[in-house]
């Protein structure tokens, strides 16, 4: 406990900035293996994948880890935590479903069918993936708002 607490007296960035690559590449793999973007033969993909999927992916995980780094370097230097959170599950949830398969998520196709997820849902994910970067992107801003003022962490987010 005494090496953790003064380790992120003396190098709060460079810790913050660690999560947030481990958090980067844990999303990145936790969404890309189950929808077969990053290739496995525990999982096959129904719906062919595209580029757009992998540009999802890789700007999801990114936006992500950079969020979680804002937000442990916020947490070190002021103790306080920002009212971001809404916006980061947020935008990463709409990440998953930007990129997963729609015929592949049991659930959805429970509810809705397969005919349904192909027909509604599948035209769908680019714009999903538009929020996703849109919500996560937000997070990040409100971060580095805080960030950059030095003030008001509590509050005004």
């Amino acid at each position: 406990m005494g090496f953790w607490k003064s380790s992120t007296e003396t190098y709060p960035k460079a810790i913050s900035v660690l999560i947030g690559i481990l958090s980067a590449l844990a999303l990145f793999l936790f969404f890309g293996i189950p929808t077969d973007l990053i290739e496995n033969p525990r999982y096959i993909r129904m719906v062919e994948a595209t580029y757009l999927d992998m540009f999802f992916l890789v700007m999801t995980s990114l936006l992500f880890g950079i969020y979680i780094a804002t937000l442990m370097y916020i947490r070190f230097v002021r103790n306080k935590k920002p009212k971001t959170e809404k916006w980061s599950m947020g935008g990463a949830i709409a990440g998953f479903f930007s990129v997963s398969c729609p015929t592949c998520i049991q659930f959805l196709v429970w509810i809705f069918g397969a005919a349904f997820l192909l027909k509604y849902y599948d035209p769908l994910r680019p714009y999903i993936g538009t929020l996703s970067l849109g919500l996560l992107f937000y997070a990040v801003h409100k971060n580095s708002e805080i960030i950059k003022l030095g003030k008001g962490v509590g509050r005004s987010c």
